[in-house]
């Protein structure tokens, strides 16, 4: 196994493998019957994950001589975003249907635990990105209704709500390694930064304004 790997998706139905170093496409994996919006290789780079319309797809990259899933798990629309737990027992994932799923890698295709999103009538709304903090405890996600939540993956439930901006679409969340630090970026193209407190509650530390144009 080398030292990098570098995977590349989009909406050609493609997977593809490249050697970093001479820009070699060395293996390309067909992904027929959907679009594929996100990737993500496990810590020890022996699997891949691929999230399209409505499935997530879990893929040896070690082994090239098949190009069939190892795994598959099911949304009732998009997967925007996925990725491994550290040891690899289980995937997250999260979707336009409005939830944030993590699926039993040891015996798929089971769901162990579904998130819902909503709104505040309590009606589903899609989630937009999903990332995992302190190395998997917990689950950040943002949504159509402008809510950033942080899900406690082993109580099983919301522990955080943050609202960056009253109903503007939160489009991305990203976590710091070390969950020092939690940034949303919203429809409007700003940029909320927020610093976890003693109790581990987030306060906003700062904000990047109109980071890029709007949309």
């Amino acid at each position: 196994m080398t030292a990098v790997v570098l995977a590349t998706a989009g909406y050609d139905h493609k997977i593809r493998f490249w050697e970093a170093s001479s820009r070699v496409c060395t293996r390309t994996v067909r992904y027929p019957d959907s679009q594929v919006n996100c990737l993500a290789i496990s810590d020890d780079k022996l699997f891949l994950a691929a999230g399209g319309n409505p499935h997530v797809r879990v893929f040896d990259v070690a082994h090239t001589q098949t190009s069939a899933p190892v795994a598959e798990f099911s949304h009732a629309g998009n997967a925007t975003a996925c990725g491994f737990c550290r040891d690899r027992s289980w995937l997250f994932s999260s979707s336009e249907d409005g939830t944030v799923k993590i699926w039993d890698l040891r015996a798929p295709p089971r769901c162990k635990t579904t998130f819902s999103c909503t709104d505040g009538k309590g009606d589903a709304v899609a989630c937009h990105s999903a990332c995992l903090r302190r190395g998997g405890d917990e689950i950040v996600s943002g949504d159509d209704s402008g809510r950033v939540r942080v899900w406690d993956v082993v109580a099983d439930k919301c522990r955080e709500t943050l609202r960056p901006a009253d109903d503007v679409p939160v489009r991305a969340v990203a976590c710091a390694n070390d969950g020092s630090f939690l940034a949303a970026a919203t429809r409007d193209a700003d940029v909320y930064v927020w610093r976890p407190d003693d109790s581990d509650a987030h306060g906003l530390d700062h904000i990047i304004e109109a980071a890029h144009d709007a949309g």
